[in-house]
């Protein structure tokens, strides 16, 4: 790695260009960290959003050199998060003049090369623990090569061997922040050390886990995400999804976490045997241990796979039950085409319908609709003059619905535009005119009519 003689007699503070954390802040809880370096939300622009690489977060725009660091220990512990699309050095600690540690984009090399496997382009959680040689640890240096073009999202650099718990709690902070997986059997962990998702226990759903959530001491508040491992976007959002994420506007609560894994299947199309149904093979769980609300509302959006849409170009639905098994037919929710071409739906993740929870794509043609989803009854039918008839309907989703109520010759007798949650619901009527009826209901973008007969 070259450096212009200049740096080497360049004394730099700290990143003018970048989010030092301020004392009460701590990467995943563990305290007195050197160097603490992430990209500045106040200085974002589209053209600089890294969407693919860093889970909608900004690169972070460091400086090419930070000297005088204030190391007093003999160990150094270091977290990367990048991702570099050609072969180059990456950064450096220490000087050219006394084997300093290099990483690169597929080793680190300090006295011997410790190789590593990165895909390319893709984002990662490089960790590195070792000791100082004595001349680096006298006149610490970190560089970075092609500083200007280099895409690193994150350093957190540690003048000791941090503890293996302290590591967990680190990785897990950076897991969930930018998208990246732990090991598939590895626990993610709190800055308070709490055991927010169990990796060790989960069997079938383990691949691409994935989380929203909220860890106010590690300044952690992820809104919205994907993981930087999918095969198809597949991204989760408290709210309406944004170029960045801290410009989502969902909250959470301190110490609140959704996490999300799949069964790894493929993504095609098969016909559930028990209902008949075309479904995406693939199949995702939500995890709700770790949530503290009851429920929450949140908002999937999709890319469907281009082969699919060509063989099935609408009537998507999202399937969500407690059954990992079967359909469910008691929460089909549509999915919609937004203006950036991917799908979405809303929906809310209850704990009372379950601590995990499955989620499944079903392509539904109109006429075979789960009768649960599109039943309108009356009851009675026929029904007396002056009394009353129960309405009953099933609501995909929360949101308005509308009811209108003819005679036989088309004319309005009663309008209501009504606003209910998710789920089975009632209204009565009163009909006060002899004669046949039509009630027209309106839920969502699905209109349903039925007669009912008023006699005296």
């Amino acid at each position: 790695m070259k450096h212009p003689s200049s740096i080497y007699v360049q004394v730099l503070l700290i990143l003018l260009t970048a989010n030092l954390a301020v004392a009460q802040h701590f990467p995943g809880g563990v305290k007195n960290h050197n160097l603490w370096i992430k990209g500045n939300t106040e200085k974002t622009n589209p053209e600089n959003t890294i969407m693919s690489a860093f889970n909608f977060h900004p690169k972070c725009k460091p400086l090419s050199a930070i000297s005088s660091l204030d190391f007093k220990g003999k160990n150094v512990s270091l977290f990367l998060v990048n991702s570099n699309p050609k072969s180059s050095d990456v950064l450096m600690l220490g000087s050219e003049t006394v084997e300093p540690i290099v990483i690169t984009d597929a080793e680190v090399k300090n006295q011997r090369a410790l190789p590593y496997f990165a895909t390319p382009d893709l984002s990662k959680i490089i960790f590195y623990r070792d000791r100082w040689d004595r001349k680096i640890s006298s006149e610490p240096s970190l560089f970075l090569d092609n500083a200007e073009e280099s895409l690193i999202a994150e350093i957190i650099l540690f003048d000791r061997a941090i503890s293996h718990d302290q590591q967990k709690r680190v990785h897990s902070y950076l897991a969930i922040k930018y998208g990246i997986s732990l090991l598939e059997t590895s626990d993610y962990i709190s800055s308070d050390g709490a055991v927010i998702f169990n990796g060790s226990e989960e069997t079938d759903y383990i691949s691409r886990v994935t989380a929203l959530g909220r860890d106010d001491k590690s300044e952690l508040y992820q809104k919205q995400s994907f993981n930087n491992r999918s095969d198809f976007f597949f991204c989760l959002s408290l709210d309406k999804l944004q170029d960045y994420n801290f410009k989502n506007k969902g909250e959470l609560t301190d110490g609140s976490f959704i996490f999300w894994g799949d069964d790894d299947k493929a993504l095609e199309v098969s016909v559930n045997k028990e209902d008949k149904q075309p479904a995406i093979a693939r199949s995702w769980k939500f995890n709700l241990d770790a949530m503290l609300e009851d429920k929450k509302e949140v908002t999937l959006y999709i890319e469907l796979p281009k082969d699919i849409q060509v063989l099935y170009p609408k009537n998507w639905y999202v399937n969500l039950g407690d059954n990992q098994d079967k359909l469910s037919e008691n929460k089909i929710i549509k999915l919609k085409q937004s203006d950036n071409n991917l799908w979405e739906a809303t929906f809310y993740l209850d704990k009372k319908e379950g601590m995990e929870q499955y989620l499944r794509f079903v392509n539904i043609s109109q006429d075979i609709l789960p009768r649960s989803t599109t039943a309108l009854e009356l009851f009675p039918n026929p029904v007396k003059r002056g009394e009353k008839s129960m309405l009953s309907f099933q609501n995909p989703s929360e949101g308005d619905v509308n009811y209108f109520v003819r005679d036989e010759s088309g004319r309005l007798l009663d309008n209501q535009n009504l606003r209910f949650d998710e789920g089975s619901h009632s209204i009565e009527i009163l009909f006060s005119h002899v004669g046949l009826h039509t009630v027209e209901l309106i839920v969502g973008e699905k209109k349903y009519t039925k007669k009912i007969v008023v006699v005296d």
